[in-house]
């Protein structure tokens, strides 16, 4: 029985494949006869010349156009950035079809793509995160990371990327890809300020320093918001969030056949986080009583040199050097005014990568071929109470890998081409790990285990297949069978020594995806439809006093907990109607289950066998529109629309109850830009959450310590910008 559904018995595996089948014919039926209708729509129009404008992404490592890539990617440019007011990672909620963006912590932002990721900041990610060509492994920071004022555009890669991206992309990847400077200069700055104690500032600058020789530019960011949840306890407010980035790139290009790119990021942010309770005396909808100071320190940043260059007519090289940081001071308490549970955690982390690329382009074979070398440390030092008992976890954790890929296209015909991708990683993972009982003062009473140079070595091979039709310029068909990876390694935060000696095997998955790509009616309707089934073995999961190996493990053990599958549809279209009126969809249906599960304690009721996986809503979608209107004095109003809306969905692997289910939420959000003629002068109002919808998001549970705490989302958001152009 599925516990997370209507009580009805979960579909055999036969009616599920049939029901596969019909959606794929489906799919099939409506893209023909999208094709067909708009193509007669077209022939009776008379001379619209407005379409869509071309989009380019870099999902298979080198500049194609969305259209033509057989993957499953998600797009969201600057100009949409700017139009939603992002300013952190979870307002892109809604923008891509099958997307999931809890945002349980105010630092860091979790990614779910097609039911799989992780919420653990601490734990290998399903989803891989680049900026530009800089693979970033942990989550921490990141929720701000779109607030960069030099993006050009966020690529989110849907399926196993593990060919050309690698380790820990089993359910896709997110890029953050930065804008080059150029010869060109280009100048402007912004200020903003709104209710809730917003107020943000931007810039950006570019140009040349040196004619033809040199350019650089650089951007900066400052932004923001007070907390919306009182703690009555220590008398001020929680859950604010205050950021200040940079973000500069310096590139040299002596000759045609060569380009140096420098690129240095930094940010420094606090933050604090505070749930409400549930069952405490004179608790109300954003009331919070710990007894701690949860403001968070967080700083990050790094440094990478892009050396690329040209061979022949025919072959290029690139080599990316890169070294990364962060530093975060990690409080984290119950709601409550007493020691019942929570943390003061220290992390520090650094990595070095070097990446060499071997990239052809012939007629009709295009390949890429690459080596991949990671080293990383990570290093925590976390303080814990539990009742009023407290004790220290020290942890130091390094990582090496090598991987070597190599992926190539070759075009049989003008219409049909086949992809084959292999990659190739040896990971070498070692942890130290000791415990301390403690006082509230940090200091080391007596020590409760040690263990040292705890070491495993892990193998992989993730493979890629993919056939795709051009069917005619506007029609793309394609087919993937892909293999993917999770890393594997030890619990960094582990309470005991058999916990911390229990080693997570590397979760893996194998994916099998049909799509296609649709842009007719002279360019002004795109239609991109998929139908995916994934299979995941060795599904990592932070489960409960688990039984392993026969022995009862006591504590919060992230171990393999069995195996699930997931499958669905995705849908994104748009529609340039008029001129001056475009029209957006996204819509996502996603079925998950658990096909086996680590039973944690050896009882019947905690066999989640059948339940749902945990942030993994079974419909979601998003209907978007801009309306242009010139006016007679040469200016620009725009006016822009969206609604998205999320189902029910679960927050926790092995939930069962309603204080780890998350409502079904539905959002307004809106704004208005004003441009004057010269386009010197940007006035805009952006609106979030305007029907003023407020949910109870789940924070956490845990029966053991009568502990019941909820979260709410943001009440509704104005937010009033002047923007100067001045190149």
């Amino acid at each position: 029985m599925d516990q997370h559904s209507s009580g009805r018995p979960y579909a055999p595996v036969s009616r599920r494949v049939d029901r596969l089948s019909n959606a794929i014919r489906l799919v099939v039926l409506f893209g023909i006869n999208t094709g067909i209708a708009s193509t007669a729509l077209a022939k009776e129009t008379t001379g619209d010349e407005a379409r869509l404008p071309e989009v380019t992404v870099t999902a298979e490592r080198r500049e194609t156009s969305l259209q033509k890539t057989p993957v499953t990617v998600n797009v969201v440019d600057a100009e949409v950035l700017e139009k939603r007011g992002v300013n952190k990672l979870s307002d892109l909620a809604g923008l891509a079809a099958g997307v999931n963006l809890p945002n349980r912590f105010p630092n860091t932002q979790s990614v779910f793509i097609r039911g799989i990721g992780s919420s653990r900041p601490i734990g290998n990610p399903s989803v891989g995160w680049y900026l530009d060509d800089v693979y970033i492994p942990r989550s921490f920071g990141s929720s701000l990371l779109g607030n960069l004022p030099d993006i050009e555009r966020i690529e989110i890669l849907h399926g196993p990327q593990g060919t050309l991206y690698g380790q820990n992309t089993s359910s896709g990847a997110l890029k953050i890809v930065s804008r080059q400077p150029t010869q060109n200069t280009r100048a402007w700055a912004s200020i903003g300020a709104g209710n809730q104690g917003q107020l943000e500032t931007r810039g950006y600058l570019a140009g040349s320093l040196s004619p033809d020789l040199l350019s650089a530019s650089v951007a900066l960011a400052s932004s923001q918001i007070d907390g919306d949840v009182d703690n009555e306890f220590r008398n001020d407010k929680v859950n604010d969030t205050n950021s200040k980035q940079f973000h500069t790139i310096w590139r040299l290009t002596p000759s045609d056949d060569f380009a140096a790119t420098l690129s240095v990021d930094g940010l420094h942010g606090h933050y604090s986080s505070g749930a409400t309770p549930l069952n405490y005396p004179g608790s109300s909808k954003r009331k919070n009583f710990s007894d701690i100071n949860t403001h968070q320190n967080y700083d990050s940043g790094g440094v990478s040199l892009k050396l690329e260059g040209g061979l022949s007519d025919h072959l290029s090289w690139k080599s990316v050097s890169a070294y990364r940081n962060f530093d975060v001071d990690m409080p984290s308490d119950d709601p409550y005014p007493t020691f019942l549970s929570g943390f003061d955690q220290d992390l520090n982390q650094d990595q070095y990568s070097q990446e060499f690329q071997l990239i052809g382009d012939y007629d009709r074979f295009h390949f890429i071929t690459g080596l991949m070398l990671w080293h990383e440390n990570f290093k925590m030092d976390r303080l814990s109470w539990n009742r009023n008992s407290f004790s220290i976890i020290d942890s130091s954790s390094t990582t090496e890998s090598v991987g070597l890929y190599s992926q190539g296209t070759y075009d049989f015909t003008d219409k049909l081409a086949l992809t084959l991708g292999l990659r190739l990683n040896k990971e070498w993972r070692d942890m130290d790990s000791a415990a301390y009982r403690s006082d509230a003062q940090r200091q080391r009473l007596a020590q409760l285990y040690s263990v040292k140079d705890l070491k495993k070595e892990y193998q992989s091979v993730t493979p890629k297949v993919t056939l795709d039709y051009q069917w005619t310029p506007e029609l793309l068909t394609y087919a993937t069978w892909a293999v993917g990876e999770t890393s594997g390694g030890w619990n960094a935060a582990s309470a005991t020594q058999a916990i911390a000696e229990v080693p997570v095997d590397p979760e893996k998955v194998t994916a099998y995806e049909v799509g296609l790509k649709s842009t007719v009616w002279d360019g002004r309707l795109r239609n991109n439809i998929a139908l995916f089934y994934n299979d995941y073995e060795d599904y990592q999961a932070s489960i409960s006093n688990p039984v392993i190996g026969g022995q009862l493990v006591s504590g919060a053990v992230i171990a393999n907990a069995g195996k699930a599958h997931t499958y669905g549809a995705e849908w994104e279209s748009s529609f340039k109607a008029s001129p001056v009126l475009e029209l957006h969809l996204t819509l996502a249906y996603l079925r998950t289950r658990f096909d086996e599960f680590l039973n944690p304690t050896g009882s019947a009721n905690t066999d989640f066998t059948g339940s749902e996986l945990p942030f993994a809503p079974r419909w979601s979608g998003s209907v978007g529109s801009t309306y242009s209107v010139p006016l007679a004095n040469g200016a620009d109003l725009r006016f822009s629309a969206d609604v998205r809306s999320e189902g029910t969905s679960f927050t926790e692997t092995s939930a069962t109850n309603d204080y780890t289910k998350m409502p079904a939420t539905t959002y307004l959000d809106g704004s208005v830009f004003y441009t004057t003629a010269d386009g010197d002068w940007t006035l805009s109002l952006t609106g979030k959450n305007l029907l003023n919808k407020t949910y109870e998001l789940p924070g956490y549970y845990i029966p053991s310590l009568n502990y019941i705490a909820e979260n709410y989302n943001r009440e509704r958001q104005f937010m009033f910008t002047v923007r100067r152009d001045f190149f």
